[in-house]
């Protein structure tokens, strides 16, 4: 689950949804991802969702999504977290940050110990 603005998105593992009147009604979007999605994260311009398939990003509400590509070759992406305009991705090769809604990643864990996979992020304060 995560909100953008006044917008909430919301996966489960048959459906993706939004809702902008908190929750009373909601629609599909992302029929071009393959579901389920395993993590969901927004900053305040773009939404950010990965599947088997992929990190994905839309600009535009979850009309639309582009597929995105961290570090070198084949990379599964997990956890996903969001601070201001900041994206954070655990992948098989570290964690990494984009501030222009992941078209550019950074590595930020060289002295980190890269483990087979990060299963979960988060940020104090």
């Amino acid at each position: 689950m995560a909100a953008l603005n006044s917008t909430l998105y919301v996966s489960t593992y048959h459906s993706f949804l939004k809702s902008s009147d908190g929750g009373i009604s909601s629609q599909a979007i992302g029929s071009n991802l393959g579901l389920p999605i395993t993590s969901l994260s927004t900053t305040k311009s773009a939404i950010f969702a990965t599947n088997n398939q992929g990190l994905f990003v839309s600009v535009d509400d979850g009309a639309s999504w582009q597929n995105i590509t961290i570090g070198v070759g084949t990379n599964p992406v997990g956890p996903l977290l969001a601070l201001d305009n900041l994206e954070y991705a655990g992948t098989g090769q570290g964690i990494f940050v984009s501030n222009d809604q992941g078209k550019s990643w950074t590595s930020i864990s060289p002295k980190l110990p890269v483990p087979d996979f990060f299963s979960s992020l988060a940020i104090d304060g």
